[in-house]
């Protein structure tokens, strides 16, 4: 049965996760061709944002749909993935959650749960943050992406998010005796598999 939830994250994730990429991609080339104007972006900006949200909806589905295959509740199957979550070799501590926060806050809106790092949808931003905001090498240089502000203050970059927790998932399944592709998979612009 767990097969059935690797073909949903292979059959929807990541073309989600595609989608996604691309829309920051036209969000870039909009953004330096607007001469640095935030507000020409506005519709650049909602697009990456929903399919932000789109792709984040698709990977935390795989928590309920893995928690069904092997007798587990979802938060059971998010806390065996988090620590799997990685970029290369560093580990992107709470991408999970700010994956599953992401996806609930663009269904709800407004947030209750206290696992979430974030209140609302409010909180998923497009912003132009320049350096030093994530770790090195994650998501854009320069330019406008869409970032999670934690209720701690912290910005993360979901194109360091996804990829990291696509990344998890892959291992996860593996762990669990899934059957697993060995051509390579690029989510995001970064190698995620093998």
């Amino acid at each position: 049965m767990i097969h059935r939830s690797v073909d949903q994250l292979i059959d929807n994730v990541l073309p989600a996760a595609a989608d996604y990429f691309m829309a920051e991609q036209e969000l870039s080339a909009v953004y330096a061709a607007a001469t640095n104007d935030l507000s020409a972006c506005g519709g650049e900006a909602a697009k990456a944002k929903r399919l932000a949200a789109q792709v984040a909806i698709a990977i935390d589905g795989l928590a309920d749909r893995a928690g069904h295959a092997l007798q587990l509740k979802p938060n059971a199957v998010r806390q065996q993935v988090g620590p799997l979550c990685s970029l290369g070799t560093a580990q992107r501590a709470g991408c999970i959650e700010r994956v599953r926060a992401v996806a609930d806050a663009y269904q709800h809106d407004h947030l209750s749960n206290p696992q979430h790092p974030i209140t609302s949808n409010d909180d998923v931003l497009v912003v132009a943050p320049g350096f030093g905001i994530d770790g090195y090498g994650v998501g854009k240089w320069d330019g406008v992406e869409v970032l999670v502000h934690q209720i701690n203050g912290e910005l993360w970059k979901v194109l360091g998010d996804v990829p990291a927790a696509v990344h998890g998932w892959f291992h996860f399944f593996l762990i669990h005796g899934a059957k697993q592709t060995t051509s390579e998979i690029s989510v995001c612009g970064l190698r995620v598999w093998p």
